[in-house]
């Protein structure tokens, strides 16, 4: 036997200790997604061992992973989601310890032969620990580091092409010596409390970057104009900063753009116009800032036909809502049509893959998704001042399941064609001028669970 594997299942209580298999040709144990608990030192007997996954129950205590040592063909473990507090020293090529309780890095663990290292989520303290200039993965998310980045982290980032940090409780300026690994693919920066300028190299290293994530910080002054002609970002999220000034005129250069997250900032601009021609787009929020003027864009044609969710809401916009602009949003109007898959960018080894989330206001609350389901629709226009009717447009959103059009000065009547958005499940119209009826067509509206229309 080469393979077992007993994953998902409901297996409880102790595994068994199977005599004599040291001769064994077993070469991968799966028994992930258990309810197992105490010692499982059988497996390290098995000599041909390559792969033990062992995430996803309720290991505690010390798991002697010194026994590891004398497996030399074992190259993965995944130890993730369970409550081990004590690692020893190992030496493998990719190790899984995530949601766990670790406290201690340096002294329970050897990083000396890893290229890919997973520890987010458990409680690791202190200063970071520089990880070897050759891992490729490295995922410090979700811990308590409380200390400055090490100023000559990037000399040591040479190959990653993954780093995360985010919500820890860092301080101080990013590091211009991150922006030395001209490989990286994902840096998530997020939910700390760093602060100072956004270095503009790492800006200009969006040749590369697929994913930069700064949410949640203390940066302040302008988003560098620095974005090159080769651009390539996916994912750009700078929410819950101090930055102001204007959308970079070079943002316009990155053409793949999927998720672009500018709000609760201090950004004085007119509606990101700029950016009509990324069609690529799924996300856009400017929340919470001072943008003003009108919004759409003359000349438009096929503008955005993926995007999902628009959240312009606390800013200074007025003028009507145009209807041609709203249009052109096809990807509101799929309603069935769509594949159910998450928002994500996928790297290119290991089965590893970068998760986009973002903060919506549902039902009068802030809600974070921390997975971004690409059937989920919605359009937060409140707390602006448009004007003039609601354009029956929207009635042609059936994907949509948030709409606030609350805080603004809309007149007329609420358009019958409401009564087509199947999957709606809030809808505020308060605090406008509206007049007329609440259209019968709303009773078709069988998910609608909270409805606010002051007429």
């Amino acid at each position: 036997m080469q393979s077992i594997r007993l994953s998902n299942n409901r297996f409880g209580e102790m595994i068994p200790e199977f005599p004599n298999v040291s001769s064994s040709l077993t070469d991968t144990t799966d028994f992930s997604d258990n309810k197992l608990e105490g010692p499982i030192r059988f497996v390290f007997d098995l000599a041909k061992l390559i792969v033990l996954d062992l995430s996803s129950n309720k290991l505690n205590g010390t798991v002697e992973l010194y026994l590891v040592q004398k497996l030399r063909n074992l190259t993965t473990v995944d130890l993730s989601y369970n409550n081990l507090t004590v690692i020893a020293s190992v030496s493998l090529e990719y190790l899984n310890l995530s949601r766990n309780l670790l406290v201690d890095l340096e002294r329970s663990l050897s990083l000396t032969s890893l290229s890919i290292l997973d520890l987010h989520h458990n409680q690791l303290q202190g200063s970071i620990p520089v990880p070897p200039s050759f891992f490729y993965y490295v995922d410090y998310s979700s811990n308590n580091f409380s200390s400055f980045i090490p100023p000559n982290i990037g000399n040591y980032l040479s190959v990653t092409i993954f780093f995360s940090l985010s919500n820890n409780h860092l301080t101080g300026a990013i590091p211009q010596s991150i922006c030395n690994n001209v490989w990286l693919l994902v840096l998530d920066l997020s939910n700390n409390s760093l602060s100072g300028k956004i270095p503009s190299c790492l800006i200009e290293g969006t040749k590369t970057l697929r994913v930069l994530n700064l949410r949640r910080n203390n940066f302040d002054g302008f988003i560098p104009d620095k974005f090159p002609r080769s651009c390539v970002l996916k994912t750009l999220d700078l929410s819950g900063n101090n930055l102001q000034g204007k959308v970079p005129k070079s943002l316009a250069n990155c053409a793949t753009l999927e998720v672009l997250d500018l709000g609760n900032n201090k950004i004085n601009d007119s509606f990101p116009c700029l950016l009509k021609s990324i069609s690529s787009f799924r996300v856009l929020v400017l929340r919470n800032n001072m943008f003003s003027g009108l919004i759409g864009c003359p000349g438009i044609n096929g503008t955005w036909p993926r995007l999902q969710i628009v959240d312009l809401a606390f800013n200074h916009f007025r003028g009507n809502l145009p209807h041609i602009f709203l249009e052109t949003w096809e990807g509101m109007m799929e309603g069935e049509n769509r594949h159910l898959e998450y928002i994500k960018y996928e790297l290119t080894f290991g089965g590893v893959y970068y998760q986009d989330s973002i903060a919506v206001t549902f039902k009068g609350r802030e809600f974070e998704l921390v997975k971004i389901l690409t059937v989920f629709t919605s359009a937060d226009f409140s707390n602006n001042n448009f004007e003039g009717p609601i354009p029956e447009v929207i009635g042609k959103f059936k994907a949509l399941y948030v709409l606030n059009l609350s805080h603004n000065a809309l007149t007329g009547r609420i358009p019958s064609s409401f009564g087509n958005l199947s999957h709606l499940e809030a809808l505020d119209l308060s605090s406008n001028q509206l007049t007329g009826q609440i259209p019968l067509q709303l009773a078709r509206l069988s998910f609608l669970s909270a409805f606010e229309s002051l007429i």
